[in-house]
């Protein structure tokens, strides 16, 4: 998958009221995109966001 595609898809699952499974896409993916930070801080973002 690709990572901006992962990013969309993650975001667009947190707006649709589905954290977890948000979260679950990105504990899946995360690891193959490590130099990506706003990949890997973006579960954080999503959860300060009001």
């Amino acid at each position: 998958m690709d990572e901006e595609v992962l990013m969309h898809l993650i975001k667009a699952l947190w707006r649709d009221n589905q954290p977890a499974n948000a979260k679950a896409v990105w504990e899946k993916h995360h690891k193959q995109f490590l130099n990506n930070l706003q990949l890997q801080g973006l579960i954080e973002q999503l959860q300060r966001a009001p």
